[in-house]
């Protein structure tokens, strides 16, 4: 069977995209150029490969090199848990592609029952297998000058920003859980520190600042948070999360406090 290069190369980037994107998602605070670029790479790799026939140890080095532009590789078991979600669903996509044109379906028909099949694959995977904290919800209470602002956070455990510096993770907040007034005050103090983020919307700079006082409710009770610098992220945030929690929080579930007041 022949088919037209465009249309290979089309439907193979659009099923990449969709399965790097859903590999990413909740795990990563992700970049959509560069799941865009590990796409482009895969899919042109493989139109590349259809015509020449490239050796196994090729396909590999191309898919990990791919996997080095979606996924930062800061945190090992994160990394290997999208690449491992990443190639389960590649497989499932080409073996129902393969299956349906054996059967003499369309190209067409046949990839996109063969996206549906992986992309199902890879959400329900991570709905079994992967649900250790990353939604979990808790209330702030941060004071800044004369202002004050009470929010819920999403504990993120793609959220690895860290202020450069001090190297501490940031609890980011956007204008709707901190107020404008807080967010606009905020903005003028001198003190501001810069970090470099990537987000849905791409890169930038964030500023980063030391609240006067920082309250966590996680397990029912108000307490000291630990030592966390608040991001002031750019607007608002896309969808009904306004704020996101660095992973750290995670162990001050349980309802046990440990240490110091300070401590979760």
């Amino acid at each position: 069977m022949w088919v037209a290069a465009e249309e290979f190369l089309l439907i193979n980037f659009v099923m990449d995209f969709l399965i790097l994107y859903l590999a990413s998602r909740g795990t990563w605070f992700f970049c959509l150029r560069r799941l865009s670029l590990a796409a482009l790479l895969i899919s042109v790799y493989a139109l590349a490969d259809a015509r020449f026939s490239f050796s196994g140890w090729t396909d590999a080095a191309a898919f990990f090199m791919s996997t080095l532009i979606a996924f930062p590789v800061r945190n090992g078991w994160m990394y290997m848990k999208s690449v491992g979600l990443s190639v389960m669903g590649l497989m499932i996509f080409g073996s129902v592609v393969r299956l349906f044109l054996i059967k003499g379906g369309s190209t067409l028909l046949s990839g996109a029952l063969g996206a549906g099949a992986a992309a199902g694959f890879v959400s329900f995977s991570k709905a079994v297998f992967f649900q250790t904290g990353n939604r979990r919800a808790v209330r702030f209470r941060v004071k800044y000058g004369p202002y004050h602002a009470e929010f819920t956070a999403i504990i993120d455990t793609g959220n690895l920003l860290k202020e450069p510096l001090s190297a501490l993770p940031v609890l980011i907040a956007d204008e709707k859980a901190l107020g404008k007034r807080f967010l606009t005050h905020a903005l003028t103090d001198e003190r501001i520190r810069k970090a470099a983020y990537a987000s849905v919307g791409g890169d930038g700079q964030m500023a980063c600042l030391r609240a006067d006082e920082m309250d966590v409710n996680v397990s029912g009770k108000w307490i000291k948070a630990p030592d966390l610098w608040l991001g002031l992220y750019p607007g608002v945030m896309r969808g009904s999360v306004h704020a996101l929690a660095p992973p750290v929080l995670i162990k001050g579930f349980g309802g046990k406090r440990k240490g110091t007041e300070g401590e979760l």
